[in-house]
């Protein structure tokens, strides 16, 4: 074998993970060797972003003036040109401020910085993508409860998923807590909250007028992201001029039942925060005097207050709130109105949605007495029959799990359901939805340890990006064909509309990117040679683009975070991702997809009792 470019050791070795060792580390050595600058214009100025060959990533991109001085709590205005300078985009902007993300976090989810300075985006594409390419686009809002998080955290990173994908993806970042949420008053002169919608707003703006630079198809747009970002992406189909900048959607794990806030509750929390800083409450010039992390300080100091007794509180203290205009009521009883636009849509929750709430705010045992307090507390009208349905478990005097269950059937599983019921019944038929029951096999939780071994809420995203890696942390070879199978899902339903069926419409295609790299033809070097190993010592003979997935299967003890690169560029169907996708219908048993290790499942109806529950006494309080 001759070797161009590069000089690679340990290219004759018999077949063994040594082998697939020095694949990996050459397709590494290429990746360095082949980075490059690239530049790609945009209406505010040229950016220069970084090619490794697979890859071109542009990051901290301002698609929005800095929202300082007075121009905190006002809408986002157009970022000032930089023109005929290039602007450098070869690294991450700031997160928008925030205190305590790695408490109830995995640590890379979390930025590594923070400035009030923070209305920045990144686009990712393949290698090669230019203006005309017409790729569909992903824009990706982070979760955080409206408080925590950044589009630029390296659990986002969408490299993986442009390059397998063959998509752009796009993360940004949007303003948090008390600074992107703060309701003091209802005249322009006082803050009037919201301003974290508005913020997402101004970037799927900016994508549609610029995308088509990076290669992307600014009307093949799909919304998608998770918790907050699952939350706002709902919201978002309710505004009829935003509804027209996406075209699909991808709910992972909303609260769905968790209010919103009223302009009252909101003005009480922004009373709470002023009273914090030592300001009136309508004393916008004593609040913008303060600074940021002194805001920041402020909204957890009351968001710890506002969540003292109602444990739904704990949810979500800062976040969108009813104003009548932007948010029009409850997203059940909006969706119930119809007052929503059409897309296809991939819905779905994890299986333990609230173990990390539940175990993150009651840090000892929740007693009997405790655990109905709280149910009365919450749901005074409906309070004997949820105490009926779930009953105390007398077992233990623990009854933080049983809590676990009730939260996450009420705000979680069971008013999705619900709303996609509502969806069906309103003529949006092109659902899909899941269930994610898989939990981590690395510690990627960091300290929040009540989380490992459990599928707490947000486990699928590592999945999505398949950065994992982000945080020296490796897949097991389950967890690589499961996250093939995800990724897949979703960029199938980014290019077609239909999570089974790829942009060639052959059901289960997965479609690779940098087929012509440099990097491709290395590998398919190397796979004839591990092809020509296979048949000689187990008599399997593999086509192209499988020996990867057939070595997987036979050389079980092999760590399969060696065969990332082969997979992403593999346009045969992997193992694990081979299972027909139902819509979501009564026709089809109210099917889902069950992702889980070793092989994704559909079920039926699942938690219906519970669900039917639920249905039957409502999701809130009536006012």
């Amino acid at each position: 074998m001759t070797w161009t470019g590069f000089f690679c050791p340990n290219r004759h070795v018999h077949f063994s993970l040594f082998l697939w060792l020095s694949i990996y580390s050459c397709v590494g050595a290429i990746g360095r060797a082949s980075l490059k600058d690239v530049v790609v214009p945009t209406t505010e100025g040229p950016l220069r972003g970084l090619d490794n060959g697979l890859t071109q990533a542009f990051r901290g991109i301002p698609y929005a003036a800095p929202p300082v001085g007075s121009l905190r709590w006002k809408p986002p205005q157009p970022p000032k040109s930089w023109h005929p300078s290039v602007l450098d985009a070869q690294f991450d902007a700031p997160g928008c401020p925030q205190l305590g993300c790695t408490k109830l976090t995995p640590p890379i989810a979390c930025p590594q910085k923070t400035s009030e300075d923070c209305l920045y985006l990144n686009v990712f594409a393949p290698s090669g993508a230019k203006n005309g390419t017409n790729l569909p686009v992903m824009v990706y809002i982070h979760g955080g409860n409206f408080f925590y998080m950044s589009g630029s955290s390296l659990l986002f990173d969408g490299s993986a998923l442009a390059q397998t994908g063959d998509v752009v993806v796009v993360t940004l970042n949007y303003r948090l807590g008390a600074l992107g949420f703060l309701v003091t008053g209802d005249t322009e002169d006082d803050a009037r909250g919201n301003y974290g919608l508005y913020d997402q707003v101004m970037a799927l703006k900016w994508v549609k007028v610029n995308i088509a630079a990076f290669g992307g198809d600014p009307n093949m747009v799909t919304l998608f992201g998770q918790s907050a970002g699952a939350q706002s992406t709902l919201q978002h189909m309710t505004e009829e001029d935003t509804s027209t900048l996406f075209h699909r959607v991808i709910i992972e794990s909303s609260p769905v039942a968790l209010p919103y806030k009223t302009y009252q509750e909101a003005f009480i929390l922004g009373g709470l925060l002023a009273e914090t800083l030592g300001c009136p409450v309508r004393d916008m010039a004593c609040l913008r005097s303060k600074p940021s992390d002194q805001v920041a300080q402020a909204a957890l100091a009351t968001r710890a207050d506002i969540a003292s007794l109602k444990f739904l509180e704990l949810f979500e203290p800062y976040g969108p709130y009813i104003d009548g205009i932007t948010v029009k009521g409850q997203p059940l009883d909006v969706m119930r109105a119809g007052q929503f636009f059409k897309k296809p849509m991939i819905v779905g929750t994890t299986r333990e949605e609230t173990v990390l709430y539940i175990y993150g705010s009651y840090n000892k045992t929740v007693s009997i007495a405790q655990y109905l307090t709280l149910l009365l507390i919450e749901r005074p009208d409906k309070f004997l029959k949820i105490a009926e349905h779930y009953k105390p478990t007398m077992t233990t005097e623990d009854q933080r799990e049983l809590l676990v269950n009730v939260s996450t059937d009420l705000v979680f599983w069971c008013p999705t359901r619900n709303l996609t019921r509502t969806l069906l019944g309103q003529g949006m038929g092109d659902i899909w939805m899941y269930l994610w029951d898989h939990a981590f096999s690395f510690p990627g939780w960091g300290p929040v340890t009540f989380c490992e071994g459990r599928v707490c809420h947000g486990t699928e995203i590592v999945y999505v990006f398949h950065t994992a890696d982000k945080g020296n942390f490796t897949f097991t070879k389950e967890e690589e064909l499961l996250s093939s199978s995800i990724m897949q899902y979703w960029t199938n339903f980014a290019w077609t509309g239909d999570p089974n069926i790829g942009h060639q419409g052959a059901r289960q295609e997965v479609k690779g990117a940098g087929v012509g790299s440099a990097s491709f033809k290395v590998l398919s070097g190397l796979e004839r040679t591990l092809a020509e190993e296979l048949s000689d010592k187990t008599g399997v003979h593999p086509k192209h683009g499988e020996v990867a997935r057939v070595a997987l299967e036979i050389e079980v003890s092999v760590d399969t975070q060696i065969f990332k690169a082969q997979l992403g560029f593999s346009k045969r169907t992997i193992k694990g991702s081979q299972l027909v996708w139902p819509k979501y219908s009564g026709g089809t048993g109210w099917t889902a997809m069950h992702f889980q290790v070793p092989q994704n499942q559909i079920i039926e109806d699942y938690k219906a009792d519970r669900c039917n529950f639920w249905d039957s006494i409502g999701y809130s309080v009536p006012k």
